[in-house]
């Protein structure tokens, strides 16, 4: 005997998010821009301090790497108040500035440290054979090592879109009603005695879909990213 569905399917909650909430795509869009843009800037920034850590020789060299590990230790909940107080005073809560910026400073000792493990699994060979080439450090980077380590950069990107994508803690209380991200668009579906469980679920199926699928799609990057250098001759 086939199953039976105890209940009847139906679009119409889906049609309520998409027709019936001018916020939705707005919410989708501040989501995307944060995160983007915050995967963007602790990329540059990462990079080149992820060299510097993991090429050069200096004093307490390990000391710095693992202060800069440690500072990811941090609970977000001890660092949302003074962010909060932060930028309100500089009148920028209800932008999408606060977020990027509290996303990049999170999210950098990751990347960094990421990033830094790559490095250190390449040859010095490829940068020594780059300055006897005559290739300033900047032409070294960009045209031998950025070019192998693309795979993993890409990895690292992908991981940290996802998670700036899914955060919600800082996303709640860094926004306001022009910034809210997808995750905190949830909140328009609850009220103070009632919740409006066929839109919510709906919502919550449309922005977690496309991090799923979009998952399943780049896994073999994230691999091959994250494996580099991971077998050696």
């Amino acid at each position: 005997m086939p199953p039976q569905l105890i209940f009847t399917p139906t679009f119409d909650n889906y049609k309520e998010i998409f027709l019936y909430s001018p916020e939705f795509l707005k919410n989708l869009q501040n989501g995307v821009v944060v995160a983007l843009s915050s995967t963007f800037i602790g990329l540059l920034i990462a990079t080149p301090a992820a060299y510097v850590l993991g090429r050069l020789k200096f004093p307490r060299q390990e000391s710095v790497a693992y202060g800069i590990l440690w500072s990811s230790m941090i609970p977000t909940m001890g660092i949302a108040l003074p962010f909060f107080v932060m930028f309100s005073y500089a009148g920028l809560l209800n932008t999408v500035i606060p977020l990027t910026l509290s996303y990049t400073v999170v999210r950098l000792p990751f990347i960094v440290w990421l990033i830094r493990g790559f490095i250190m699994d390449l040859p010095r060979e490829l940068e020594e054979a780059a300055y006897i080439d005559r290739c300033s450090w900047s032409q070294m980077m960009t045209k031998v090592l950025l070019p192998i380590l693309a795979p993993s950069l890409a990895a690292v990107v992908i991981i940290n879109f996802i998670l700036c994508w899914n955060e919600f803690l800082l996303a709640i209380i860094l926004t306001g009603p022009e910034s809210r991200t997808a995750t905190v668009g949830l909140f328009n579906f609850i009220g103070r005695e009632t919740f409006r469980w066929g839109p919510l679920t709906a919502y919550a199926m449309v922005i977690t879909a496309p991090v799923v699928i979009f998952s399943f799609i780049v896994q073999r990057y994230i691999v091959k990213g994250l494996t580099l250098g991971a077998v050696k001759a």
